[in-house]
């Protein structure tokens, strides 16, 4: 995921290894992307958090629900 150009693309779907959804592509950097979610501040997910990409959707390596344990609130220096 972290070489070459990234199959993520804006508006995907982004789900949880366990399949439920986490939120929605905003944007897409060089070594991260922003996440949507309803109700929540958008998120800076690492590129090494994904898990496989596939159509229009980013699984994570990690359960949804522990998206907000990471710390992924700011983005990265870079």
């Amino acid at each position: 995921m972290t070489t070459g150009r990234s199959p993520i693309r804006t508006g995907m779907q982004v789900v949880g290894d366990d399949g439920r959804v986490a939120g929605q592509v905003q944007d897409v950097h060089d070594f991260d992307f922003i996440m949507i979610r309803p109700d929540r501040p958008p998120i800076y997910v690492p590129f090494m958090a994904v898990g496989q990409v596939s159509d229009d959707l980013v699984e994570l390596n990690i359960p949804a629900d522990e998206v907000d344990t990471q710390d992924w609130a700011e983005a990265p220096v870079e």
